[in-house]
């Protein structure tokens, strides 16, 4: 008795020309080594970037003499001083957001929720803030965005601080 060859659906047999003992199917090699090259050089490229933006905002001289000019003040006044590197990191070249409009809805929510008792949620409620934090602020502001110290000081002017930080 022979055993007979299954055949597909509609009479077709295999395809003579089919090479079965391939052991890459599919896409040519030449173009899979092309994809791998590209695919290689494209994450290059990003790796690249990224190394290149990092170094160029890692290390600024005119932010280190910023935050040089802010650790003299902060001393003079008499305030707790970050380390040098916390003061780059931060505020950068520019300010960061403590310069980003000062006098705006959203920061003045900031700063008012920087003046509360520290509890969250339902227990939190404004306290008298400290003078020392307001000090310190306004010297930022005075080094980094000077042209904002205006709006800063008429946004505070009808507050009231005291010496509650010991």
């Amino acid at each position: 008795m022979t055993t007979a060859t299954p055949q597909p659906a509609g009479g077709a047999g295999p395809d003579p020309g089919a090479d079965f003992d391939d052991p890459h199917p599919g896409a040519p090699q030449f173009l899979r080594r092309m994809i791998y090259i590209g695919s290689a050089l494209i994450l290059l490229l990003i790796v690249l970037w990224g190394v290149l933006a990092f170094k160029a905002t890692a290390d600024n001289q005119r932010a280190r003499s910023k935050a040089k000019q802010l650790t003299e003040q902060l001393k003079a006044a008499g305030l707790p001083v970050p380390t040098q590197d916390q003061i780059v990191n931060v505020l950068g070249d520019d300010g960061g957001m403590v310069c980003t409009d000062p006098g705006a809805a959203l920061s003045k929510a900031r700063f008012n929720a920087g003046l509360t008792n520290g509890s969250g949620s339902v227990g939190s409620r404004p306290v008298l803030g400290d003078k020392d934090l307001v000090q310190a602020e306004t010297l930022v502001i005075s080094i980094y965005c000077p042209t904002r110290l205006g709006d800063f000081t008429d946004k505070i002017k009808h507050m009231r601080f005291e010496d509650t930080v010991r």
